[in-house]
């Protein structure tokens, strides 16, 4: 079982507005799947697993860094500061860059940000989204769009990562359950995000962490180095894109699964984390999950494990330890 990620909001409105752009060679920052190419040089950057493997599929070739550009494309979310980011790498790379985001992500504040600033030459509105032609400065030619930073809790993350800046309230109470239990290794994190959960284990555990997001895994590398840690990038949902090595050989599967796909809550998410857990469990071992207490977690885990427990309840979370 897996999920699309392709942004509907996005796609639609974006692709729309970009029929138009000139035939240069491109390159694509975070383009949905279904985007057609302009050139046969075009090159796109895509940190989500699913969405990099659906372009590979569809004969795009990914950027390898260094060179400058005619122009680039980037498509905006729901994150401000990762769009903000995202065009200052940009007008890094290209001359020209064109800026589109839907206006439910927040379109209208970006023009009045984007006026401000130099660099803005044309503004196209379209019913659902708006596009920004902005001039770039090319420089000294980079390896990567993304930057990590230190965040609140001194460790590398990158904003359009969950939580990037601080722990979330979920992930702290988990930790704290975590410190309490005999844990036994290895250990898989599922979706591990910048690798906060993975960190907080103690030093001695072999952990596997498993995140679809590249700019995780990156962060990751550098808060757990030193660790007995191996990365893995792969889509939890998706049971053909997790590495089958590790099936079965796990002692311990801990989680903070994700569970909007869009603007709603979509419990099959953490379902399908669930399952990839039991997949990844050796007999008798444990699984440990955090998440909202309105969401059915506790129904999906009996349906997987032999025996589910309750082991902390507050602040609109609860925590949930499954037995294989």
């Amino acid at each position: 079982m897996s999920f699309s990620t392709t942004d509907p909001l996005q796609s639609r409105a974006g692709l729309l507005l970009l029929k138009n752009l000139p035939p240069n060679p491109t390159l694509w920052l975070k383009p949905p799947a279904d985007t057609q190419r302009h050139n046969p040089e075009d090159r796109f950057v895509h940190p989500w697993y699913p969405e990099h493997q659906r372009l590979l599929t569809a004969g795009w070739t990914p950027w390898e860094g260094r060179n400058r550009w005619p122009q680039a494309a980037v498509f905006g979310g729901k994150h401000k500061e990762e769009n903000r980011r995202l065009i200052v790498k940009a007008q890094a790379l290209a001359h020209t860059v064109y800026f589109v985001i839907p206006n439910d992500y927040g379109a209208k504040s970006f023009q009045k940000e984007l006026e401000q600033k130099l660099g803005l030459q044309r503004i196209e509105t379209g019913k659902k989204s708006r596009l920004f032609t902005l001039s770039g400065s090319p420089g000294k030619p980079v390896d990567s769009v993304w930057q990590l930073e230190e965040n609140e809790a001194g460790l590398k993350s990158c904003p359009g990562l969950f939580s990037w800046d601080r722990v979330d309230r979920g992930s702290q109470h988990l930790t704290e359950v975590l410190q309490k239990e005999p844990l036994r290794g290895p250990v898989a994190d599922l979706g591990a995000g910048w690798g906060y959960l993975s960190r907080s284990l103690p030093e001695d555990l072999t952990v596997h962490l498993l995140e679809a997001d590249k700019r995780g895994l990156e962060a990751s590398e550098r808060n757990l180095n030193g660790r007995d840690a191996h990365f893995h990038w792969c889509d939890v949902t998706d049971p053909s894109s997790v590495p089958k090595q590790l099936a079965g050989r796990m002692k311990t599967v801990i989680t903070n699964p994700p569970f909007h796909t869009g603007k709603k809550a979509e419990p099959v998410l953490g379902e399908a984390f669930a399952a990839t857990a039991h997949r990844l469990l050796r007999q008798g071992g444990k699984f440990y999950l955090v998440g909202n207490v309105h969401l059915p977690y506790y129904r999906i885990l009996h349906q997987l494990f032999s025996k589910v427990e309750s082991l902390f309840e507050g602040e609109g979370f609860r925590i949930l330890r499954g037995t294989k």
